[in-house]
């Protein structure tokens, strides 16, 4: 890795981090990814929300603001769940997305879900390359933060 690899390490592990390019990840004690309301507790209705519902959703709004999607899907096969890549591919984010001269690498997770050494590898060869990365959990799509970045309304 590169010498931003502490860094990175901090991103891995869950904690509040906005690299370069402004990833987000939620607070420490909230478990690893949890995002709390003001009351301390998630919303029942992120806490819900299933990858692929969240995937779907921003792919619809991206769209919608004129963004190019790309997204590759796993099939089941007799070993599980793959998705046929080859090579480096283990890990490679959920959407990678472009728009005029923006580019954005995307992760999807469940409001409890958490980044595989694989994925943080991606996301930081996205980065050095010069995309903006990002990690979004279900509280990202209720709270607009996923729109408010499409629109470009967050400082990249």
């Amino acid at each position: 890795m590169s010498k931003r690899a502490p860094e990175h390490a901090r991103f891995a592990r869950g904690e509040r981090h906005a690299p370069k390019h402004g990833a987000m990840l939620a607070e420490g004690e909230q478990g690893r990814t949890g995002h709390p309301d003001a009351s301390g507790a998630r919303s029942a209705q992120d806490a819900a929300m299933s990858e692929r519902e969240l995937q779907d959703a921003v792919i619809d709004c991206a769209q919608r603001l004129g963004w190019r999607c790309a997204h590759f899907r796993p099939a089941r096969t007799k070993d599980g769940w793959r998705t046929a890549v080859s090579a480096d591919g283990k890990g490679f984010p959920d959407l990678v997305m472009f728009r005029g001269g923006r580019q954005i690498a995307a992760e999807l997770k469940r409001e409890d879900g958490k980044l595989t050494l694989e994925q943080l590898e991606w996301l930081i060869a996205f980065e050095t390359a010069g995309a903006e990365i990002r990690v979004w959990f279900p509280h990202d799509l209720s709270s607009g933060e996923i729109e408010r970045v499409l629109r470009g309304e967050e400082p990249t």
